[in-house]
């Protein structure tokens, strides 16, 4: 992961712990690389729930 997206990830972690709030996603032409950005963070499964990957048009 490139080093901005690696410190954007931290901050939208610490945004979302501070908060209270949880959040997940659904993703599509990304194949779950914005799920894997997140996870990366310790603590995550603290606040963020799952993914929804449909990746073919086939499935969406």
């Amino acid at each position: 992961m490139e080093f901005e997206n690696k410190i954007l990830s931290r901050e939208i972690s610490q945004f979302i712990w501070e908060k209270g709030k949880t959040m997940g996603t659904a993703e599509s032409c990304t194949g779950g690389r914005i799920a894997e950005s997140i996870i990366l963070v310790p603590g995550a499964s603290n606040y963020f729930k799952g993914s929804i990957v449909s990746y073919t048009n086939e499935i969406k």
